[in-house]
């Protein structure tokens, strides 16, 4: 009965996406907005308001914002990209997974 769940799980695992947005909400709209309605089914949105009180293992550790910017940082199979800060470079960059 578990089965199903576990493929799930494995699936998201080894071919999702995830994309964590640093910085305040009403300043990073746009890119959690360009994540939201990106095309695809295989993403998690991980937010971070700029907090650093996360372990070093968890997902948003070290993704914080640019130069004062809201940015989006892109993780596919372990691996993530360099930080995006343009709602329209990152509409291309998940277009591209």
């Amino acid at each position: 009965a578990n089965m199903p769940t576990l493929i799930n799980a494995f699936e998201l695992l080894s071919q999702g996406t995830q994309v964590v947005i640093s910085g305040p909400p009403k300043e990073a709209a746009a890119l959690i907005r360009v994540t939201q309605r990106a095309p695809g089914n295989l993403r998690v949105l991980i937010r971070n308001n700029g907090e650093a009180d996360v372990a070093p293992d968890h997902p948003r550790y070290g993704k914080t914002m640019v130069d004062g910017k809201p940015a989006a940082y892109v993780c596919h199979a372990g691996t993530c990209a360099e930080p995006v800060v343009d709602a329209d470079v990152l509409i291309k960059v998940l277009g591209a997974l």
